[in-house]
């Protein structure tokens, strides 16, 4: 009995050296909310020189740049996540916390009301014109297909590249094919350490659908700003 006893008080004394405690208490995690929704984490303790981050299953967790007030903090989840369960990790220096999971749904279109011109040539620069567009569409980490044929017209999501940032998007028409419908499409993006991708998405497959095309992937580039594919003529 005295050595059970003792055993007991050292294992309590112990558990007073397992870290920092964490600066939150009673935290409330929404239990799931769509892309591109604003969110409120609940608790007492946020507060400036705090940060939370976005953690999912795989790849690179994302900061929300989330405001800080002392009952809460408010973020809008990025367009660059992708759906599916992800952590709520609370950082300070070097010392983090997972608040609590949740789900993420897909996206609600963010554009209404598009417009694109009756024709368009190859080469030539295209105006798109609706409600929803935002600084940053063009250079986003989500990518959209609008179908020409639909009428109301409509951009429905195609693919979204987690904690990057496309910099570079582009068709290559292959010149020399006797199919007009012989293209890829070619998607440069980076990374927050800067290192970027180039994928390779095959038109042939996809039939203008590149949702469920699995790239070809090339890494280690640094930013990609452009990309030139040159055709063998024999």
């Amino acid at each position: 009995m005295l050595m059970l006893c003792a055993f007991i008080t050292f294992s309590a004394c112990s558990s007073d050296d397992d870290g920092p405690t964490n600066p939150v208490s009673n935290a409330v995690v929404p239990t799931s909310a769509k892309i591109g929704a604003e969110v409120t984490v609940q608790g007492s303790g946020f507060a400036a020189g705090q940060t939370l981050y976005l953690q999912p299953e795989q790849g690179t967790e994302v900061n929300t740049n989330a405001k800080m007030t002392s009952n809460g903090a408010t973020f809008t989840i990025p367009y660059t996540m992708t759906e599916g369960k992800v952590n709520v990790v609370l950082k300070t220096g070097n010392d983090s916390w997972t608040l609590g999971s949740m789900t993420l749904l897909a996206a609600d279109n963010p554009i209404s009301t598009l417009s694109l011109p009756g024709e368009m040539g190859i080469g030539e620069e295209v105006t798109l014109t609706g409600i929803g567009f935002a600084q940053g569409d063009a250079v986003g980490g989500t990518v959209y297909r609008v179908n020409l044929s639909e009428k109301p017209l409509k951009a429905e999501r195609q693919f979204s590249f987690n904690g990057e940032t496309i910099t570079m998007m582009k068709f290559n028409f292959y010149q020399n094919s006797a199919s007009a419908h012989d293209y890829d499409l070619i998607v440069g993006s980076e990374n927050s350490n800067g290192s970027g991708t180039l994928r390779i998405y095959d038109g042939m497959s996809a039939e203008g659908d590149f949702s469920k095309v699995t790239p070809t992937s090339y890494s280690g580039f640094g930013k990609i700003v452009d990309a030139t594919y040159r055709e063998r003529t024999n």
